[in-house]
């Protein structure tokens, strides 16, 4: 009867274990995901990624892959502003809202920057 007994309490136990482990992996949070591309469709690798949460200015950085790829996972629900810069490139920006396990993708195509360089070449001839 005892044995009987202890052997439910275990079971009783390592149940409420499980259920808890369960309830932990439930994350309230989710994230913001993409790939960064130029205009003709290439992948930009190292692009600077950041996510600001607009609701407490918490901010989050990584940047973009080999293969253009990139993720911010873990983050709160709210409201986001993501940018994204490269060298040679305008800045993108998008706004984005992120809900409870939500997997947001931002695919961001990177436009050719429009500052111009001016060069000038200043000759003198030698006349003789």
């Amino acid at each position: 009867m005892r044995s009987s007994f202890l052997r439910y309490v275990v079971c009783a136990m390592v149940a409420l274990f499980l259920c808890g482990a369960v309830a932990l992996a439930q994350l309230e949070s989710g994230q913001i995901a993409g790939t960064v591309m130029d205009q003709s469709g290439a992948v930009v690798t190292n692009a600077a990624v950041a996510v600001k949460n607009l609701d407490t200015n918490a901010e989050r950085n990584t940047v973009s892959s080999s293969t253009g790829a990139f993720l911010v996972p873990g983050l709160t629900p709210g409201h986001y502003l993501v940018t994204v810069t490269s060298a040679s490139f305008k800045p993108y920006i998008a706004k984005a809202e992120v809900a409870v396990g939500a997997h947001v993708t931002i695919d961001v195509k990177l436009s050719v920057s429009s500052s111009v360089t001016q060069v000038q070449v200043v000759a003198e001839a030698a006349w003789k």
